[in-house]
């Protein structure tokens, strides 16, 4: 099987992130090994990852590979103790390799995790069933279809598909307790007060305790013509949603750097 991948700074699976989030969960952050497929089913206009830029659902720049050498790349990974994330683009556009290769993770003892769009909650529950997951990141980008539809870059008719799939996805990871869950939304300068809280009720109607929100600081590209919040701006809101929603972690990330996360809970900073 032929597989896409996105390099990163020209280079295959080069990519590693730090899971700050474990930390809300009183764990150790780890490294994370990024498996960046080069598909996608959205068209997100502020994508770091080129996803605007497709021919079909595939990213411009993605490299073709065999299957044999994602698998390589898992396994070095798992050597190197770090987490595998499959990310993208999508792994739901490759939902069969993706089960494959969390397979592949669990038979060597690894650590297993996904970042996802929320768009297919039967992938997730094929996962979360198989005890194949150890955290997911999902992403809630909008409180409405209607909103969605701009952020994600699909039709109206089609955000509602999508808009809905997602809440079924948060539905499936309400009932796997033993999944950590990171819900992300990305902030923009023009997202208020008001339509972070309607998406904090939506993950609070529809969540469990291993939930984390990461309200995810817009990093400025040029397909994409909007401004920024300040740091400052951001660590406000993120107090105030936690003051009204006092049950829900609610984090902030800038940044992959050290010293760029911050989270609160119970309208204090942890």
């Amino acid at each position: 099987m032929l597989v896409y991948i996105i390099p990163y700074e020209g280079e295959l699976f080069k990519e590693t992130r730090q899971a700050y989030f474990l930390k809300a969960f009183g764990e150790e952050v780890k490294e994370m090994r990024i498996i960046p497929f080069g598909k996608c089913n959205y068209s997100c206009p502020y994508c770091k990852r080129n996803g605007y830029n497709k021919h079909s659902c595939i990213i411009d720049g993605s490299i073709v590979v065999n299957e044999p050498v994602v698998f390589n790349a898992v396994s070095d990974a798992i050597d190197k103790g770090q987490i595998v994330r499959l990310s993208g683009g999508d792994p739901c556009t490759y939902p069969s390799l993706s089960i494959k290769l969390l397979k592949f993770v669990k038979k060597r003892n690894g650590i297993g995790s996904m970042a996802h769009n929320g768009s297919s909650p039967t992938l997730i529950k094929n996962l979360v069933d198989n005890h194949l997951l150890d955290s997911l990141s999902v992403d809630l980008k909008a409180e409405t279809p209607e909103k969605l539809a701009k952020i994600a870059g699909i039709s109206s008719s089609q955000s509602i598909i999508m808009w809905n799939k997602t809440i079924q996805t948060l539905r499936v990871l309400k009932y796997a307790k033993e999944v950590k869950v990171d819900i992300r939304t990305c902030v923009f300068n023009d997202t208020d007060f008001e339509e972070l809280l309607k998406i904090g009720e939506i993950i609070q109607k529809n969540s469990n305790e291993n939930v984390f929100w990461t309200l995810r600081k817009y990093s400025i590209v040029d397909n994409f013509s909007t401004e920024t919040k300040d740091t400052e701006s951001m660590k406000e809101l993120a107090q105030m949603l936690s003051s009204q929603l006092p049950n829900l972690k609610i984090g902030i990330r800038v940044k992959w750097d050290n010293g760029a996360f911050f989270y609160y809970m119970n309208g204090k900073e942890c």
